[in-house]
């Protein structure tokens, strides 16, 4: 690599370009070793190239390694034989990420850059996908590149690690109200599928996912607690239930194997149309979670509490509920300036009557 003109020398080994960009020119092994020269983006990268390159001289590596030819999509491949098959969803992972290394038209994973990722993501959005599926895509490659790094398959910078997420505008989370849950409930006595209505009163009365609820096994109910193990975060969880509820999920059951061994999602989706209610796009089954928080959070339930019985990651996940709180409602009503202009006024009017009737006297 020749010498850029107009290079200003800003350290040892490192120069800034007119372009702004940097190029680290060196001999990591002193005047008598081969040069070392490579054009980065930022000052901080140049200072890493530099760092690495001493690095391998020292271990007695080569200095400029072998070009590495490997496409993402080999990558993808890499990463689920080494991790990926751990995973209970590991297979549809991979199938998504290569689906992705093929969208972004399958380069050479060392020339994989930011923007072609952001080039895609624009068009995705543009064709109606979610901000929030993109970022998981996101945070799929970011994950696959982390793994193999860890596993020492990956030696270069990743390539996807500076592009940030987008911000995902707040859902709007609909609940069931006593009357609604109500018709729901007739609705799903009426089902063919007998598991349906202790389904969705499981639902109601733990928070649980809709799969969790599905996927639970006789043994994970004893004593009072019902146990939804392999969670989505991967922790258990486990929440109290009374008599009644225990008894309807074990009554006439096996003491071993699933408590619901049919598919329940599109009675339930029936059930819901039979009940005549309206649901976003989106919150099918999920509305029977978010009735739960929201109707604890309503009947002065303990955040904390709450926090720990759904299994969130952390308590801002929980916030979203508060303002359905009692004290935050009335707090609103009581503290809210119109509130207190109209004491004044009334106050006001109190002193000015009697100054009057002292007057009439």
């Amino acid at each position: 690599m020749a010498m850029p003109r107009k290079a200003e020398k800003k350290e040892p080994g490192i120069w800034k370009l007119v372009d702004g960009r940097w190029l680290v020119d060196f001999r990591p092994g002193g005047r008598d070793s081969k040069p070392f020269r490579k054009i980065r983006d930022t000052l901080t990268d140049a200072r890493q190239s530099k760092q690495a390159a001493i690095a391998r001289f020292q271990n007695g590596e080569s200095v400029t390694p072998a070009k590495d030819t490997r496409t993402l999509r080999a990558l993808t491949k890499e990463w689920y034989d080494f991790h990926g098959h751990t995973l209970a969803t590991g297979r549809a992972r991979l199938l998504r990420l290569e689906a992705l290394a093929d969208a972004l038209g399958n380069p050479r994973a060392t020339k994989s850059t930011p923007m072609m990722f952001t080039v895609y993501r624009k068009e995705r959005l543009e064709s109606g996908i979610s901000e929030k599926n993109l970022n998981h895509e996101l945070g799929y490659l970011k994950a696959m590149f982390n793994e193999l790094e860890s596993a020492g398959l990956w030696k270069f910078e990743k390539p996807f690690d500076k592009i940030k997420n987008l911000k995902v505008p707040p859902k709007r989370l609909h609940y069931l109200s006593e009357e609604e849950m109500n018709r729901l409930m007739i609705a799903a006595s009426e089902s063919k599928n007998k598991d349906l209505l202790v389904q969705i009163e499981l639902c109601l009365s733990t928070g649980a996912r809709w799969g969790e609820a599905g996927g639970l096994q006789a043994e994970d109910v004893k004593n009072g607690v019902v146990a939804y193990i392999d969670t989505k975060n991967g922790r258990n969880r486990y929440v109290a239930i009374d008599k009644d509820m225990e008894d309807a999920l074990l009554m006439g059951r096996a003491e071993k194997g699933p408590l619901f061994p049919t598919g329940t999602r599109k009675a339930f989706e029936r059930a819901i149309d039979r009940a005549k209610i309206k649901l976003p796009h989106g919150q099918l089954t999920h509305v029977l979670r978010h009735s739960f928080a929201s109707h604890f959070v309503m009947n002065g339930g303990d955040f904390l509490v709450l926090r720990e019985i759904l299994g969130h990651e952390n308590i801002q996940m929980t916030m979203v509920y508060a303002h359905l709180a009692p004290s935050h409602l009335e707090d609103a009503k009581r503290l809210n300036p119109i509130s207190k202009m109209k004491t004044s006024v009334n106050r006001s009017r109190c002193t000015s009557g009697a100054h009057l009737s002292e007057k009439g006297r």
